[in-house]
């Protein structure tokens, strides 16, 4: 049985050692490779999800912001604050709408 060169790339899969990847090894190393990447699309996953969250969470925030810059005495700041939140909104509600309609896309589609 052929045995594998001192520095191969596939030394990684001989788990026992006898410097021979055996048909289980390298099944094992399969189940591996697709166990790392739903893993790391779980995370992905995770990542959006929490993103949306904060989008989400600023939107609550932002009047306040406002209602307090308006209460220390800076109308001005305040003002500003209130001439950009239009588009503040509309952009952080795209955000938020772009990641559900794509999970919705992504679930439909099977993927």
């Amino acid at each position: 049985m052929p045995a594998l060169e001192p520095d191969s790339k596939y030394s990684s899969l001989d788990t026992n050692g006898d410097n021979i990847v055996s048909d289980r090894e390298f099944e094992n190393s399969e189940r591996q490779i697709k166990l790392d990447l739903l893993r790391n699309q779980d995370q992905k996953e995770d990542s959006l999800l929490l993103m949306c969250w904060l989008a989400l969470g600023s939107m609550l925030f932002y009047p306040p912001l406002i209602i307090f810059s308006e209460f220390i005495g800076m109308e001005r700041a305040a003002g500003l604050v209130a001439e950009i939140s239009s588009i503040y909104f509309l952009s952080v509600g795209g955000l938020v709408s772009v990641f559900f309609g794509s999970q919705a896309i992504i679930k439909k589609n099977g993927r």
